[in-house]
């Protein structure tokens, strides 16, 4: 099902090549539609993919994800491999420019399937099926 890598220039993402690999990699699967699950440092990657062309993803879901949203980092961007945390309120960030975005703070820290994933998937499976049809 994957394709070889060569098809798409290599590794899904390289620091500098300003989304390529990862639109390559989704143009190659023919993909028209999809959502973009953000996670930590990896965030940047599917962030700069939905920029590239907005109008193929549906909704972004964003776990520990880098805030572009300076002043709602505070201090503890800094500390940020430490922590592996952010708080809330760089969170709700989103929200000011997304006011209808959901958002679901939950209590269970980096590896959050690791430790809620019950409660994560009936979260998931209720907003795809609305935002993306099942």
């Amino acid at each position: 099902m994957w394709p070889q890598a060569s098809r798409y220039g290599g590794s899904i993402s390289r620091e500098g090549d300003g989304g390529a690999r990862p639109d390559s990699f989704v143009r190659t699967l023919e993909l028209e539609r999809f959502v973009v699950y953000l996670h930590d440092f990896g965030s940047p990657v599917g962030a700069r993919l939905a920029i590239m062309d907005p109008s193929r993803v549906v909704a972004q879901v964003i776990q520990n994800g880098d805030i572009p949203y300076e002043d709602a980092l505070g201090p503890k961007y800094a500390d940020i491999e430490a922590t592996w945390a952010l708080a809330p309120e760089a969170m709700r960030a989103y929200l000011r420019d997304l006011p209808d975005a959901e958002l679901h703070l939950l209590d269970g820290g980096h590896w959050l399937l690791e430790t809620n994933l019950d409660e994560v998937v009936a979260l998931m499976r209720d907003f795809l099926a609305r935002v993306h049809g099942g």
